[in-house]
C-alpha cells in the first residue's frame, strides 16, 4: 500500500496549485527601470551621473586613467544597486511579517495588493480543500475516521458536557457576520476563501465542527488560523 500523504506535502501541493494561477512567470512587455524603483535613491542617481560624465570624457579624450577609474566606479555602482535592492526587499518582507503578527490589516493589504492582482479563476478544487483541512485539522483520535465519512456525522451525538448545536444555517450566518479585509493568521489562509462561497463552506464545515464538539478536542493548528473566530 502507498504511504499516506503528509499534511505538509498536501499543503505544498495546494501552494503549487495557487502559484500556477496567481503568480505570473512570463516576462512582462515593459521592464521597470532602476530609476523608477523605490530603492533607487539620491546616492544611486549621483553615482550614475558621475559614470555618465566619465563616459563622455573617455569618448572625447580616451584618457586611460579615467577609463581605469570608470571600471572601479561601475563596480561600486553595481554593488550599491544590489545592496539597496536587497535591503528594500528585506524591509518589505519584515513589514509584511510584522503586519501579520500584529493583525494589521491595512498594512498587510497595502503591501500585498500591488504584487498580487486578483484572479478569480482558481485551479484548486473543492475536494482538494476538503482533503487538506480534514488531514490538517483532524486530531489523533477517532475524529480522523469521522471526517472521512461526513454523511455519518449528522447522527453523532454531542457530549453531555457540551450544549453546542451546529447547523449549516448557523455556520453560514457566522461566516457572513465576520468582518472583511482582515489579515490572515500565521497559516496565511484568508477569510476571503470562505466568503467566496459561504453556503458551500457552511455545509461542509458543519459536520467538521460537530465532530470536534463531540470529541471535545480542538486541533492545535486552529489556534493560528482565521477559522478560530468561526468556531467561537
Amino acid at each position: 500500500p502507498s504511504d499516506p500523504i503528509l499534511p505538509a506535502d498536501q499543503y505544498r501541493k495546494l501552494l503549487d496549485a495557487f502559484s500556477t494561477t496567481y503568480i505570473t512567470t512570463t516576462s512582462p512587455t515593459y521592464q521597470r527601470l532602476f530609476s523608477e524603483s523605490p530603492w533607487f535613491d539620491k546616492e544611486c542617481k549621483a553615482l550614475r551621473r558621475r559614470i555618465r560624465k566619465m563616459v563622455r570624457i573617455i569618448k572625447s579624450s580616451n584618457d586611460p586613467q579615467t577609463r581605469a577609474k570608470l571600471i572601479d566606479i561601475k563596480r561600486t555602482y553595481r554593488n550599491m544597486i544590489h545592496c539597496k535592492k536587497q535591503q528594500y526587499i528585506f524591509e518589505a518582507w519584515s513589514t509584511l511579517r510584522s503586519a501579520v503578527e500584529r493583525h494589521d490589516s491595512r498594512s498587510f493589504w497595502r503591501l500585498v495588493r500591488p504584487s498580487a492582482p486578483f484572479n478569480p479563476a482558481t485551479q484548486i478544487s473543492a475536494d482538494e480543500w476538503i482533503a487538506y483541512y480534514s488531514t490538517s485539522f483532524a486530531s489523533p483520535n477517532h475524529l480522523t475516521d469521522l471526517l472521512q465519512s461526513p454523511l455519518d456525522l449528522s447522527s453523532c451525538s454531542l457530549s453531555p458536557t457540551s450544549s453546542i448545536n451546529f447547523t449549516s444555517t448557523r455556520i453560514f450566518n457566522i461566516i457572513m457576520s465576520m468582518q472583511r479585509n482582515k489579515a490572515p493568521g500565521p497559516d496565511m489562509v484568508p477569510l476571503d476563501l470562505f466568503l467566496t462561497d459561504p453556503l458551500w463552506w457552511s455545509e461542509h464545515l458543519t459536520p467538521v465542527f460537530t465532530a470536534i464538539s463531540s470529541a471535545l478536542d480542538i486541533p492545535d493548528s486552529w489556534r493560528e488560523a482565521i477559522i478560530v473566530p468561526i468556531f467561537k
